[in-house]
């Protein structure tokens, strides 16, 4: 029994370790892109899928959803805008799903504005992990960084500064100073 546990923790471990990083989605705010490590598209737990991959259920290992779902923020609220394939991975994003289609297939009701939908059912706080626990402000930190990310607030081990918390869609706090 010892041997069985010790077998499973082992690859446990080892398969955390050799895991693939999922690609992002993107969120759009002002002129600026950031990646998105929360995906607020399965917040719905939608049951047909946006894109068919034959006999597999995602196209390759860093996109386990089959897609990356862009955002945007406008007058404080939050909207999906594109759905797209990642199938030949984040260098050829050319499919795209049309968004009302794939709600509609769902069964699932939207607000729509200017060819997008808001995201009514979002509800979370957006978080960046302060790596730099002397401080500085958001902005000094995400210019420390090549890339910009922003988490959806999961480990309360690690200090985090809220950047954007949204409720039913709409900003309630927003730390992101953007042009």
């Amino acid at each position: 029994m010892k041997k069985i546990l010790l077998l499973f923790v082992f690859f446990t471990l080892v398969t955390k370790c050799f895991s693939t990083e999922q690609f992002c989605d993107l969120l759009i705010i002002g002129r600026d892109t950031i990646y998105l490590k929360s995906f607020p598209l399965e917040k719905l737990k939608l049951s047909v899928a946006p894109f068919k991959y034959g006999n597999v259920t995602s196209p390759n290992t860093g996109c386990w959803r089959g897609y990356i779902a862009i955002w945007l923020i406008r007058n404080d609220s939050l909207f999906l805008i594109k759905i797209l394939s990642c199938e030949h991975g984040l260098s050829n994003l050319s499919r795209e799903k049309n968004i009302f289609n794939y709600f509609n297939e769902n069964n699932e009701r939207y607000y729509t504005t200017d060819k997008m939908i808001f995201a009514s059912w979002y509800t979370a706080d957006l978080v960046k992990y302060d790596l730099y626990p002397k401080g500085g402000t958001v902005n000094k930190i995400f210019k420390k960084d090549r890339h910009q990310y922003l988490y959806e607030k999961w480990n309360t081990q690690k200090r985090e500064i809220i950047l954007i918390h949204f409720e039913k869609g709409l900003i309630t706090k927003n730390n992101i100073n953007v042009p």
